[in-house]
Parts: C-alpha cells; sequence; structure tokens
C-alpha cells in the first residue's frame, strides 16, 4: 500500500513537471505575441505609405494578437495554480517529516493564558498543535479549528465529526482543490464585510416600484419604437420619460444606497464562490458533510449558483457608467431596476451568507483533521463511551508534538477507581 510520503512527491512532481512547461509556454507567447505586433506595424506602414497592402490586413494580426493575449492570461492563471500547488505539497511533506514547525499558522491570537489545559499541551504558538493540523485557507476555518481544540463537544458532536474525518481523509483530491482555490480567499475576502451586509435591515423599496420600474421601460421602449416608425407622435414618448425621470429622481437615495453597499461584498463572495462550487460537487455519506451541504443551498438551489448571479447583477450595475448607457438608462431605468433586483438578492440570500461562510470553515476544520489521519495513519480514532461510561485508556500514548524516536510512550487508565492523575516536575 502507497503511503502518504509517496502519495505527495508523487503529487509534488506533477505540479513540479506542470509549472516547468507553463513558464515555457509563457515565454513563448510573450515572444509570440511581440512577434505579431511587430507584424501589425509593418503592415500598418505600408497600408499607410503605399497601396500594396490593404488596410484590412491588420484585422489579422490584430485578431491573433487577441487570442494569444487569452491564452497567455490563461497560461498565468494556470502557472500560478501550478506555484500553489507546490507549495502545498512543499508543507505536506514538511509536516510527514517533521519539519513543519514555524513555517504555518500558529494561530497566536488564540491564545488564552487563563485556559485550563491549553498552555500546558502546547496547542498555539510556534510549533504547536495549531500549526501541524491547520491547512484552513479562511480565517472561517482557522477559527473553527481551534475552537474544536479549546471547547469540549459533545459525544454525539464528535462521533460525527470523526466519520467525516475518516470520509475526508481518502479525498486527497478535494483537499487539494479546495487549499489551491483558498489562496484566493485567504489574502482577499473579508468575512465580516460580507457577513454584515448580508444581515442588514432591507432597503426602503416599495414592493411597487419594481413592476413599475419594468412597465415604464417597456413602455418607453415600445413608444420609441412606435416613434421612430412613426406609427405614434412624439407625446406618449415625452409623457413616458418625464415619468421615468420623476421616479429616477425619488428613488435616487435609495438606489445609491444599494449601489453603495454592494460591490464589494458582491466581490468577496465571487473570490469564494469557486471553493464553494468544489465543495458543492463533492458526493458525501457522512450526515455531518451531508448537513454541510444543505447550509449551502437556499431554496434548493446551490450558494455557489447563487453568488453567480449576484456577480452578474454588479456586472450589469457596471455597464450603467457607459457613456451610451447612460442614455439608455434613462429610457429603460437599466441602473434603478439592476439596483431592486441586487436588493432583492440580498432579501432572499442575504441572510444565509454568514450561514455559509460558517459551513465552508467547518469543512475547512474537518479537512485539517482529515489531511492529518492521511498523513499519520498509524494515530488511532478513540472509542468514544456514553458519559455515563466515562473512562480514559490508553495503550502506548505518545505527545503529538514530539517526534516518535524521541517519545516515551506510557499506558493510560482513568476510570474506575484511579480518578486523578499528577505528573511530577523532577
Amino acid at each position: 500500500m502507497t503511503g502518504p510520503l509517496a502519495h505527495y512527491e508523487k503529487r509534488r512532481a506533477e505540479w513540479l513537471t506542470r509549472k516547468a512547461i507553463l513558464e515555457r509556454q509563457f515565454i513563448v507567447i510573450g515572444n509570440w505575441r511581440l512577434g505579431v505586433g511587430a507584424m501589425a506595424v509593418v503592415l500598418g506602414w505600408l497600408a499607410y505609405r503605399s497601396d500594396a497592402v490593404s488596410g484590412w490586413w491588420l484585422l489579422f494580426p490584430l485578431t491573433i494578437f487577441l487570442m494569444l493575449v487569452a491564452w497567455h492570461a490563461r497560461v498565468i492563471r494556470d502557472r500560478t495554480f501550478a506555484a500553489r500547488g507546490l507549495r502545498y505539497y512543499d508543507q505536506a511533506l514538511d509536516r510527514i517529516k517533521n519539519q513543519w514547525q514555524g513555517k504555518g499558522e500558529g494561530g497566536e491570537r488564540f491564545r488564552a493564558a487563563e485556559h485550563v489545559y491549553a498552555e500546558d499541551l502546547d496547542l498555539f504558538g510556534k510549533g504547536g498543535l495549531f500549526e501541524l493540523l491547520c491547512t484552513a485557507r479562511t480565517a472561517a476555518g482557522e477559527d473553527e479549528l481551534a475552537q474544536w481544540l479549546l471547547h469540549p463537544a459533545t459525544h454525539e458532536g464528535a462521533t460525527s465529526r470523526q466519520e467525516a474525518v475518516r470520509e475526508l481523509s481518502a479525498r486527497l483530491d478535494l483537499r487539494e482543490d479546495i487549499a489551491l482555490l483558498g489562496e484566493d480567499v485567504r489574502s482577499q475576502v473579508r468575512a465580516g464585510i460580507i457577513t454584515r451586509w448580508g444581515a442588514r435591515p432591507p432597503a426602503a423599496v416599495n414592493p411597487a416600484l419594481r413592476p413599475l420600474a419594468m412597465s415604464l421601460a417597456i413602455a418607453a421602449l415600445l413608444c420609441a419604437a412606435g416613434d421612430l416608425v412613426q406609427l405614434l407622435p412624439h407625446w406618449p414618448l415625452i409623457l413616458v420619460l418625464g415619468a421615468n425621470a420623476v421616479l429616477l429622481f425619488l428613488t435616487r437615495k435609495t438606489v445609491a444606497e444599494i449601489v453603495g453597499t454592494a460591490d464589494t461584498p458582491a466581490s468577496h463572495l465571487a473570490i469564494l464562490a469557486p471553493m464553494i462550487q468544489r465543495i458543492e460537487q463533492e458526493p458525501f455519506a457522512a450526515p455531518l458533510l451531508r448537513q454541510l451541504m444543505e447550509r449551502l443551498r437556499v431554496g434548493g438551489l446551490p450558494a455557489a449558483l447563487q453568488i453567480r448571479r449576484l456577480e452578474r447583477l454588479v456586472d450589469m450595475l457596471g455597464w450603467s457608467s457607459h457613456p451610451v448607457m447612460k442614455l439608455v438608462d434613462w429610457v429603460l431605468l437599466w441602473r434603478l431596476q439592476v439596483a431592486f433586483a441586487i436588493e432583492n438578492w440580498r432579501r432572499k440570500s442575504g441572510s444565509h451568507v454568514g450561514s455559509w461562510i460558517q459551513a465552508v470553515g467547518e469543512f475547512e476544520a474537518l479537512s485539517a483533521l482529515a489531511s492529518l489521519t492521511f498523513e499519520r495513519s498509524a494515530w488511532t480514532f478513540p472509542d468514544l463511551l456514553p458519559q455515563s461510561e466515562a473512562s480514559f485508556r490508553a495503550s502506548g500514548l505518545r505527545h503529538p508534538l514530539i517526534e516518535e524516536q524521541r517519545c516515551v510512550p506510557n499506558d493510560v487508565s482513568l476510570g474506575g477507581a484511579p480518578r486523578l492523575m499528577t505528573r511530577s516536575k523532577t
């Protein structure tokens, strides 16, 4: 049976080969872009200085250049992922070789000197248990893992986590994908901003305004078309445009509030969406994982799909800043209608945003424990007894932060007659 070390070394080698190929492609495409650009300059000069070449020939290098730009962008993106893959497996190999101390997230912000056991067990700080465990890419994932280390779980909660961790331990592809997609989330997403925006009270929008705006836009479009083909006089169009102007004036503050607060949360959610979508694509059997999947749905629709819809609405909102769209906006009430659609999205889905982020965080905490299970397969899942039968029995118990060759194992038994154990410092 192939061990975790062989798995990680094989995958690291694959990412290294992939990165080398992409580096060569990056250089070659860059040279091709320079060549095509030079060709366009020559053709442009010939078309301008003589009739030997038609100006239409410039379309050929321009088309090739645009195709190369798009290809170059994909190569840059793939090269970035290859570099992330190398870092991910470098960190994984460091953990297996016990060379991880001081290279990860120590979780110092979770330290609590007054905690009953956190300091004694070296949970946080350089070389602490949190640094060994934590593979989370989101603050929510780090928070969830830290809370699990600091606070006891119920018997049902602990057993459900064990079942989920066992299932995830074999999902190497899933854990890799989540880690690579999560790099952008770690550096750019601010969960607090998104959650507060989603939980804000609804904007003061009269429900009748949305169908009214749609009706006026359709009326303006029909009147403009009728006026253009001389089937209608001018005054219906003037009347409808006047009504549009009044509606735009009356809703200007509400629209400004909706538009002004939506852009940043929407962009942050768009960064989080690929990570959520990857989780949604995976079939799960463990009840806890299936519960997490349910939390990533609103009205039966996946969270990633909902976020993509919000992203499209914000993109459509951006179109209204184009000079041509300003005239269209007055006729179709474009900005107003998109703003109402964004607020409607927030009213239906905004309250679930915090739950989505928490679900991702809990999934990352489970994945961190799954990585530990995969990398240290000799470690034991404890059999958890009901509280009425509580006892603690371990054979060959070792400290998790001390190398096996240096650590002295001990058998421990608590329950029944022995109820207390003390440790001598001598």
